[in-house]
Formats: structure tokens, sequence, C-alpha cells
């Protein structure tokens, strides 16, 4: 099955799907693991074509633990899984064959584009913001410190680090608002994904399905 992964490939490429085209072994040099080769595609018409975008060097998987029954896809949860690999984070997806599949797979991808915008960065006042997880929880502990602030009648300010690291001086009310900011963004992303799926059921066709993409406003 192919990897579904946003990504820019080492040549610039804009990539959305990976496949392993080959696995070879050294026996004699390194028994314990394989070499393994991908190709990255632009889009899924690249793919059906076998037009990649990218051939990978070969990527290290140790071969004990692969499963016989599935070599290549537990190659591919290996690569999924692994911290050092350029496809972590990313998700198997069937080849589109009939209906269900291609709704699976869109769906795949309107889930990976969910999370780019709930965790991408908030732009708010004029300001841009880092909102990735760990940045998210950041907010939302100043938001609770001005909050107390706020009840206790003390004055409150905090100096934020931007997402181009300039610095700027933040309000318990600026901060409210930013929390208030976040919230809607990562309102807004799930809704549109909900929506997204209602399209996706609903769509009769492999046609419909693949013509379904995220909002560009």
């Amino acid at each position: 099955m192919p990897i579904l992964k946003n990504l820019n490939a080492p040549n610039g490429a804009q990539c959305t799907l990976h496949q392993v085209l080959h696995v070879e072994s050294n026996i004699t040099q390194a028994p314990e693991v394989l070499l393994v080769r991908l190709a990255s595609y632009v889009t899924e018409d690249n793919l059906s074509a076998e037009q990649p975008a990218y051939h990978w060097s070969p990527l290290l998987v140790p071969f004990l633990g692969l499963n016989p029954t599935d070599f290549f896809g537990s190659i591919e949860q290996v690569l999924l899984a692994a911290s050092d690999s350029p496809f972590v984070g990313g998700s198997q997806i069937a080849a589109v064959g009939d209906l269900q599949k291609a709704r699976d797979r869109r769906w795949a991808q309107i889930k990976q584009l969910r999370e780019a915008h709930e965790f991408g960065p908030l732009t708010w006042d004029g300001s841009v913001f880092d909102a990735d997880e760990r940045a998210q929880l950041r907010i939302m502990g100043a938001v609770q410190l001005a909050a107390q602030a706020v009840a206790a009648g003390q004055p409150f300010s905090m100096d934020w680090t931007l997402a181009d690291n300039s610095i700027r001086t933040l309000s318990a009310a600026d901060l409210m608002a930013l929390g208030e900011a976040l919230g809607q963004q990562v309102a807004s992303a799930h809704e549109t994904a909900r929506l997204l799926r209602e399209a996706i059921d609903a769509a009769a066709t492999v046609a419909e399905v693949q013509s379904i993409d995220w909002p560009t406003t």
C-alpha cells in the first residue's frame, strides 16, 4: 500500500504519496537490516502512471520483526514509526480500486490536512504565533495565568516569542483574545473536516471522491 505523507523531497518536489519499489539485503555485511528503495510522487495520477518525482537513497530497515505474510506492508509500518524516517507520522492507504477504497484514501488525506490546519501557525492581531501541539499547551497555560491575575485584580503582562523569533508583550486581555483565536482555529479545522467527511461519504463515484479537497479560503 502506498504511504501518504505530505513532504518536500530533497530535490524540492512537493510529494504526497510514496511507495516501496525494491528491497535488498546484504547477508555478508549486514544480515540484520534491509536496504529499502522508495519513490515519491506528487499526485495520485503520477503514482498510477509510475512517474516518480524523486527516488530516495536506500533506507535501512531492521529485518527482525517484519511480517512475512505482509512483507512490504510491515516495512512501511516501520518507516511510519521510526523517528529518523522521512515518512514518520504518515499513514498507509489502499490503492484506489473501488469507491470505498477511494473514500478511505481521501479521508486519510483530509485528516492529515486537518492536523496541518489545526496545528499550523496562528495569526492574531497582525502577529504570527507558533501553534503546534506544544505551543498550544503553552498558550493555554498563559491564558490561565492571565485569567487568575484578572480575577485577583493583579496587573499582568508576558513577553511572547513569535514565530519569527521577535518578541511581543501581551497583556491579560491580549492572551485571552489569543486563546479565543486559537480555539476558533482548532474548531474551524475540525468543522471543515467534518463537512468534508460528509461529502466523501455522500459521493457516488470515485471521481466525485477525488474532487473533494480542503477549501483554499
